[in-house]
């Protein structure tokens, strides 16, 4: 009595192919610009008030006119000089002097003297109040071209922060619009420079700092974007397993999503991918291997020693002595090949 006992092949079907999201989209970074602008000096100083002046020059050249009685009188001039020189000095640095109408005194001759002594006194009073007036001024025109220059400086600085942000976001992949009905000019004088260039830098340093929290997301799309795309190896293993088993018997599996790309996780969904797909590989490859091998074993059975078995005994104990039980088939799968051959070969 014998058994043919059959080997059906059952290939392993693979289902392994995965595609990751990484979910990268254009990362946008609005931006605006702020400056510092419309310097405004202080330089209208009138005479009327505390940084002022009023110089009351003679218009007929005479700083007072003295007289003993109404037949006999007497002209005397008082130099002016000095005040006047402060003056056109003063006014040259932007104080803008008032000058008062100018009058007449008529005194006795004996009174002469002190007359001239006392307008003498009030030139040099308001000389000294022109002249502090022009310090004053001064200082302020040599703040006001220094806070120009600053304040240039400064526009350029900033903008230059916001370009070289704009290009790292665009070097990533990023971009950025434009929003310029947000721009805003801030105007100063040399009372508040400081605290509205203070405001400047502030507004413009948030802008930049929106822009670099852009691009360390556009960089973290990169790095996860990167990984997905390295597959050689999972594509050669993938197409090998085709070509062995078929293409029927690879199944791509669903998408796998690994949620939102963030700055802080990217690295570690990077790092998972990576993992996955030489996981994957070698998966891949193990499941060809076992079935070449159940292959080359199921060929290994030899039916010739059989059938030859069988004829002998026919020979000797005649055919109707010697008859084939059905064909017994055996299915098995490419992990356990090697145990079914072995109970077909006894």
């Amino acid at each position: 009595m014998a058994k043919n006992n059959l080997i059906n092949n059952s290939a392993d079907s693979i289902t392994r192919k995965k595609m990751y999201k990484s979910g990268k989209n254009w990362v946008v970074a609005t931006l605006t610009a702020a400056s510092i602008t419309g310097m405004v000096l202080v330089s209208n100083l009138k005479v009327a008030d505390a940084d002022s002046v009023t110089p009351t020059s003679p218009s007929t050249g005479s700083g007072s006119t003295t007289s003993s009685d109404k037949s006999a009188t007497y002209s005397v001039t008082v130099d002016h000089s000095q005040l006047d020189n402060s003056v056109k000095q003063a006014q040259s640095t932007g104080v803008q002097v008032k000058q008062n109408p100018t009058t007449s005194t008529v005194v006795d001759a004996n009174d002469a003297s002190k007359a001239v002594d006392n307008i003498a006194k009030n030139y040099q009073q308001q000389t000294n109040e022109v002249n502090q007036a022009t310090e004053r001024q001064t200082v302020k025109n040599e703040t006001y071209a220094k806070d120009v220059v600053d304040a240039n400086s400064t526009n350029t600085s900033n903008k230059a922060k916001i370009d070289e942000a704009v290009k790292n976001l665009q070097n990533a992949g990023g971009r950025a619009s434009h929003n310029s009905s947000k721009d805003s000019t801030v105007k100063a004088n040399i009372d508040n420079y400081s605290d509205k260039k203070n405001e400047v830098n502030s507004s413009v340093n948030a802008v930049v700092k929106q822009i670099q929290d852009a691009t360390d997301k556009a960089n973290a799309n990169n790095v996860v974007s990167g990984a997905v795309a390295n597959k050689s190896d999972f594509n050669k293993a993938v197409q090998n397993a085709k070509d062995v088993l078929g293409s029927s018997n690879v199944i791509q599996d669903k998408s796998v999503n690994h949620g939102k790309v963030t700055p802080s996780n990217s690295s570690a969904i990077s790092q998972e991918i990576k993992n996955d797909y030489a996981k994957q590989v070698t998966s891949i490859n193990t499941t060809v291997k076992q079935y070449q091998d159940a292959v080359n074993a199921a060929g290994a059975i030899s039916k010739d020693e059989l059938e030859n078995a069988v004829k002998n005994a026919q020979n000797i104990l005649g055919k109707n002595n010697v008859s084939q039980d059905p064909t017994v088939t055996k299915t098995t799968t490419v992990g356990n090949v090697k145990t079914t051959v072995d109970e077909v070969n006894q």
